[in-house]
This record gives structure tokens, C-alpha cells and sequence, in this order.
């Protein structure tokens, strides 16, 4: 029986699809050349015990501060946003 034939190539199929989160880790801002920029997402992992909250902001700067500010902020806000189809609030003046 002949399996049918896709019409994308796997890989295109997971970075339509497929997308990752991490929280305090370092690694998690390096790994972009394998999942991509639009994949990612970053989490504090609120309300558990091993949460970064209350410390995020300096997480955030450890672990991803290396990135250019755009990509950064499509790791803990945009791509959730896509995700869940949820606007992004205004900056408070």
C-alpha cells in the first residue's frame, strides 16, 4: 500500500505547529539556529513552587539579555500572543 505524500517537508510542519517554552535556563536563549525565533516562548512558571516571579526581570536579562531587544521581546510576550491570539497591551506611559 503506497503511504501518501505530504505536501510540506516534516520541518515545515513543526515550525507551523509546533512551539516550545523554558524557563530559568540559560540554554534556552542559544538554541535559536534549531528552534527559530517565531518557536519559542518564555515562562516564569507561575504559580509553582520553582517559579522565577518576583525575580523574572533579572532572569530574563540573564538568560536572554545577549538577544536583540526584538527578539527578546517576541520570547515573553509576542509569540504567546500569537499562540493564543491575545493582544499586547500598550507600554504604560
Amino acid at each position: 500500500m503506497r503511504r501518501p505524500r505530504h505536501k510540506k517537508l516534516p520541518s515545515e510542519y513543526f515550525h507551523q505547529q509546533v512551539y516550545s517554552t523554558f524557563f530559568n535556563d540559560a540554554v534556552g536563549g542559544h538554541i535559536l539556529n534549531w528552534w527559530g525565533e517565531d518557536n519559542c516562548m518564555w515562562s516564569n512558571d507561575f504559580p509553582h513552587g520553582n517559579s522565577t516571579w518576583l525575580k523574572s526581570r533579572e532572569v530574563v536579562a540573564r538568560d536572554l539579555g545577549d538577544l536583540p531587544g526584538p527578539v527578546r521581546a517576541k520570547f515573553v510576550r509576542e509569540n504567546v500572543a500569537k499562540v493564543y491570539n491575545i493582544p499586547v497591551p500598550s507600554p504604560v506611559q
